[in-house]
């Protein structure tokens, strides 16, 4: 029972893992396409990060990227109380 769960934790990680890389990915295009620079400055980040956060059009993409992090603390917390008999 613990190594399936281990398993879909594992799942659900390389589901979160990918959705954050597409994401940041996505993000530094965007930047580049904006602004025709190359890198993101240390303080450009947070109005690069806000406009995503805030954009209609990556709604989806969150919710996904939230999903997939909520299953990997759920299923975490479940083998939590498994393994603890809790």
């Amino acid at each position: 029972m613990t190594i399936a769960l281990l398993a879909l934790q594992g799942l659900f990680f390389v589901a979160w893992a990918g959705l954050m890389f597409r994401m940041l990915f996505g993000i530094l295009d965007r930047f580049r396409a904006e602004t025709g620079r190359r890198w993101i400055g240390p303080i450009e980040v947070f109005g690069v990060f806000g406009r995503y956060l805030r954009a209609p059009g990556h709604r989806g993409e969150r919710r996904l990227i939230l999903a997939a992090l909520l299953g990997v603390v759920a299923v975490g917390v479940l083998r939590v109380l498994i393994l603890t008999g809790g």
